[in-house]
């Protein structure tokens, strides 16, 4: 076991990392000029000589929330939502977690979810779905009324009974579909296979398919035989056309180890694409038509959305990632559109991947803010 651990954080150190450092540099001339189409929020964690509180602006509407004062070391848990109305919706915790409803005219009502510490989460339709990671066989579904729904079993738990780690993301079938990916291939007598499930929150439907992957050798050391895949990640499935996202390592010379990102039809049994990459220890969002990645310090990545259906790039990015320091770009999506933050503003790419329009951030945002963590954005919620 000791010496699978040390091979595989070994083959970290030997994957080719490559022009993470990339960042376009936005020309204005580019970006096209239209009118606000739809609202927009942010929320953020700001020390003030209180303590830590929450801020939320409407960036469309040009008006600010009721500030809510929070426990030292929060995070938001989730993307944020807005409704038709401009309520909008933030998950936030550190040991204890909580949602709050916050309206323009200074309302905030707050629940405490039933879990405590980190849970994935993921709005689809107009709920949220939230998957706790430790102790609790369950999900929960929050709705805007704020009432928390119960599930049994949760979406994370094997055929054979046990918990798994996985991404959870948004089925490319519905937008109230959640799909949750488990990282480690099912293997049995007949091959190996990708496992996923898929949740309709207004339903409350579950369903679970295996879709066959090539075999590989679960040992991420290098073997014998150059042409043997080397342990696989599963980083996603397109519910629709039935493609896996695979990581696999192949056997260099000098006993070194380069991986593959690889886009696969289970439907076929062929390869859609291939890229020599590193791709361990990297995160794929699931988000409907498209796949998210992101740049993150601590894995070799890069910001880029591409579709489930070839691999290509969705839509340019180029004229849209205005910070000069890569981390602060960041590219997010509710599975129907698109948005891009920067540490200036917030662009959106409508449903049809178009330009639709960008909103400047307020010029007194707290330095060192970490998307996803302690700066959000908010969607517009599915009717």
């Amino acid at each position: 076991m000791k010496r699978a651990i040390w091979c595989f954080l070994f083959s970290l150190l030997l994957c080719s990392c490559n022009d993470i450092g990339h960042v376009a540099t936005a020309v204005t001339s580019k970006i096209p000029t239209q009118e606000i189409a739809r609202p927009i929020a942010i929320s953020f964690i700001q020390q003030t000589d209180r303590g830590e509180e929450l801020h939320s602006y409407s960036l469309s509407q040009d008006a600010e929330y009721t500030p809510i004062p929070v426990e030292r070391g929060t995070d938001l848990r989730a993307p944020a939502a807005l409704d038709s109305s401009d309520n909008l919706y933030l998950a936030y915790g550190s040991r204890t977690n909580y949602i709050s409803k916050l309206g323009l005219d200074g309302s905030i009502t707050t629940i405490e979810l039933p879990n405590t510490w980190n849970y994935q989460s993921v709005w689809a339709g107009d709920k949220l779905l939230v998957l706790p990671m430790i102790s609790a066989n369950e999900i929960y579904i929050v709705d805007t009324n704020l009432e928390v729904k119960t599930i049994s079993p949760a979406l994370n738990i094997l055929p054979d009974g046990q918990r798994s780690t996985g991404s959870l993301g948004h089925a490319n079938t519905s937008s109230n579909t959640a799909i949750w990916v488990a990282t480690t291939p099912i293997r049995n007598a007949d091959g190996d296979f990708a496992f996923y499930r898929t949740f309709d929150l207004d339903k409350g439907e579950t369903t679970e398919e295996m879709l066959r992957i090539p075999v590989s050798n679960r040992d991420w050391c290098p073997s014998n035989n150059p042409d043997d895949r080397l342990g696989t990640i599963v980083y996603g499935v397109d519910t629709q056309n039935k493609n896996v996202l695979l990581c696999y390592g192949l056997a260099q010379e000098n006993n070194s180890v380069a991986t593959t990102l690889e886009l696969f039809a289970s439907s076929s049994g062929k390869t859609i694409d291939q890229e020599k990459r590193c791709c361990i220890n990297n995160q794929f969002d699931l988000r409907g038509g498209t796949i998210i990645e992101n740049f993150a310090p601590e894995s070799c990545s890069d910001c880029r959305v591409r579709n489930w259906s070839d691999n290509q790039p969705s839509f340019d990015l180029e004229p849209f990632m205005t910070s000069v320091n890569p981390v602060d770009n960041w590219l997010m999506s509710n599975g129907r559109y698109w948005m891009i933050l920067t540490d200036k503003n917030v662009t959106v790419i409508n449903e049809d991947k178009q330009y639709e329009a960008t909103y400047n951030l307020p010029s007194n945002l707290p330095p060192n803010l970490i998307p996803g963590s302690t700066i959000v954005v908010a969607y517009l919620l599915a009717d």
